[in-house]
């Protein structure tokens, strides 16, 4: 039960994150507690920031040091 309220929870974030204007060239998914995106090295940066900065308010806390970049 507490997953699939977190998973409800973060949809939020997740929308919230594609409609930033700055994003616009990132294809972003998101399932549960995961989160990948696709597009441009700056786009993606830009991308794993905003999930950094908002992601907290959403319980959300994104940690770049477990995350693998695939070129």
């Amino acid at each position: 039960m507490a997953f699939r309220i977190y998973a409800v929870d973060v949809l939020p974030l997740i929308r919230a994150v594609k409609r930033e204007e700055a994003l616009a060239g990132v294809l972003q998914m998101g399932y549960a507690d995961d989160s990948s995106a696709g597009g441009r090295i700056q786009g993606l940066v830009k991308w794993l920031r905003v999930l950094i900065e908002r992601g907290p308010a959403f319980g959300y806390f994104p940690e770049p040091d477990k995350s693998v970049l695939v070129v």
